[in-house]
């Protein structure tokens, strides 16, 4: 199921789950590491969806609208050190 998913990881894992403290506390991709524009922005705007909208914002007053792209969503956290 994680790799249909698509997401990416910068550090693979090494096993995918661990329930050696018992199920309500397991881990996941043991030893893995990623961040969020890796998997959720960069994919997408790899795939051809950077100028759809990344959000959609809603007011208190239940008025909504379309926010921000993807691709630009993505250059300001691109911009943040590692």
């Amino acid at each position: 199921m994680i790799r249909h998913s698509g997401f990416r990881f910068k550090k693979p894992y090494s096993q995918v789950l661990d329930l050696s403290e018992g199920l309500p506390f397991a881990k996941w991709c043991i030893g893995a590491t990623t961040n969020f524009t890796l998997s959720c922005l960069e994919r997408n705007i790899e795939e051809g969806r950077g100028a759809k909208t990344f959000l959609v914002w809603q007011g208190e007053d239940g008025r909504s609208g379309p926010g921000p792209t993807t691709a630009w969503s993505a250059r300001p956290i691109a911009s943040l050190p590692p």
